[in-house]
């Protein structure tokens, strides 16, 4: 009886840290789509604030400027960082995303290996 209870127990504790560690990837993965939606939005409002930049200098007669302007410049500059900030956060849920996959294919195929025959 007593190893019974022992192999309940065991079952128990095991099911839980795999509990655990699928919350835990999870997480991880919402962090990183929380990642990507915060630079993409960084990025539109970069990209916002240079069009409206440029369309008030084009009304005011100043087009030929714009390409020397500093102003303009220094917004093209943040939206490539905000592009590579972007690309970066999108390799990183990429490789959770992998991660995730492949811990979720390896306790799969424990399961399967663990699993008695006939159930």
């Amino acid at each position: 009886m007593e190893r019974m209870w022992d192999s309940i127990k065991r079952s128990l504790q095991d099911g839980a840290a795999i509990a655990f560690d699928k919350a835990e990837g999870l997480t991880q993965v919402g962090r990183a789509r929380l990642d990507i939606a915060a630079a993409k939005t960084r990025l539109m409002r970069l990209k916002g604030e240079l069009g409206a930049d440029v369309f008030t200098r084009l009304e005011a007669g100043e087009g030929s400027a714009i390409a020397e302007d500093a102003d303009i410049r220094a917004l093209c500059d943040q939206i490539r960082e905000a592009v590579v900030t972007l690309n970066a956060s999108e390799e990183k849920f990429e490789h959770v995303r992998r991660k995730l996959q492949a811990d979720d294919d390896e306790d799969t195929t424990d399961a399967e290996r663990e699993a008695p025959l006939g159930t």
